[in-house]
């Protein structure tokens, strides 16, 4: 009984699991099937001198959807409707002379095709004349021009505009230095979820630019851009290993209870009650001493949270958390301790 019972779930498993196996590929073949009929419908369609067509019939080639992934075919299709002053198409034929995708890489042909499309309207083409302006990449470098064509990409959401205007405003570059717009740029790309801008806008908190500083707010940001692979985020965390709110309550405990509990301590010494001390009353004595450098430890580490991650500051912090540890622990075992009884 209980071995047919065993059988009838496991062949109700393997039943369920098959037919999900089975309708999942069902599903790509349908969706595969649809794409290929889309891609014969918008080729009838660009062949006959549509822009809208002749764009989407890019799109497909170079995403391979429907059709195998051709980078010379997308940009011949995106030639087509650019020629017919399609923006969207300008800005894609744009990039891809810039990154020589399907044609030879051109600076001068990237910039001018991204011209066009900028001067539509186009937010994409706009955020990329900023970025050629500000790194001079088929036109002369030109900081003003670059934060012109950021801010009109960025009021109208465009991320990588935003960032570029938060940069230049973080900088003074083409624009009058301002933390403060800074900031606000930065926000309003990160919250898009551009990596870049959250890194940055970690630093700011970290650094108290434009913002108060908050360092819980730049690990927030900082974690934002380093899921997504940001590098410098990633490098920055790895640095701030006790950026956490439990080690900001760790320092804030240790100036609270260890200044009164290091006084306490010492009074033991200032205060003796046998006319020899014995080596309980040395070692309690010695821990007053040692919370109340602790506490100053932790009081400085409070006052001057500047975020630098250098070497020295880094061993700073961790001797500071090996000495809440330590002291904790030997503060627990002296006042545990039993005093020797006098014989008499």
């Amino acid at each position: 009984m209980k071995r047919r019972t065993i059988v009838i779930v496991g062949s109700a498993l393997a039943l369920i699991c098959g037919s999900a196996l089975f309708w999942h590929f069902i599903h790509i073949w349908l969706v595969d099937r649809q794409l290929v009929k889309s891609a014969a419908a918008s080729r009838v369609c660009a062949e006959q001198g549509d822009k809208t067509c002749q764009f989407n019939l890019g799109l497909k080639y170079f995403y391979g959807k429907g059709v195998p992934k051709d980078y010379v075919e997308a940009a011949r299709w995106y030639n087509k409707a650019a020629q017919q002053g399609y923006a969207r198409a300008q800005f894609n034929l744009g990039s891809m002379y810039h990154r020589g995708e399907g044609v030879q890489q051109d600076y001068g042909e990237a910039f001018r095709w991204c011209q066009r499309a900028a001067e539509q309207g186009d937010p994409n083409g706009q955020s990329a004349l900023g970025y050629a302006y500000f790194h001079g990449e088929g036109v002369s470098q030109d900081f003003s021009e670059a934060a012109h064509w950021y801010r009109k990409a960025a009021e109208q959401g465009n991320p990588l505009a935003q960032q570029g205007l938060g940069y230049l405003y973080a900088m003074g570059t083409g624009v009058q230095q301002d933390d403060r717009q800074a900031v606000v740029w930065y926000r309003k790309a990160a919250e898009q979820g551009d990596a870049e801008a959250q890194q940055s806008l970690g630093y700011m908190y970290a650094y108290g630019r434009g913002v108060t500083k908050d360092r819980f707010e730049a690990v927030r940001w900082y974690r934002k851009a380093a899921k997504q692979g940001n590098p410098q985020a990633q490098h920055t965390l790895s640095l701030l290993k006790p950026g956490s709110a439990i080690t900001r309550k760790v320092e804030y405990f240790w100036v609270l209870v260890g200044f009164p509990i290091g006084l306490l301590f010492s009074l033991d010494f200032l205060i003796p009650r046998r006319k020899r001390l014995d080596l309980r009353q040395t070692a309690v004595t010695v821990l007053g001493l040692v919370c109340l450098s602790g506490a100053a430890l932790n009081l400085y580490g409070i006052t001057h949270d500047d975020m630098q991650y250098s070497s020295w500051d880094i061993t700073f912090r961790n001797v500071r958390e090996f000495l809440a540890l330590a002291i904790s622990m030997a503060a627990l075992i002296i006042i545990l301790s039993p005093r020797k009884r006098a014989q008499g």
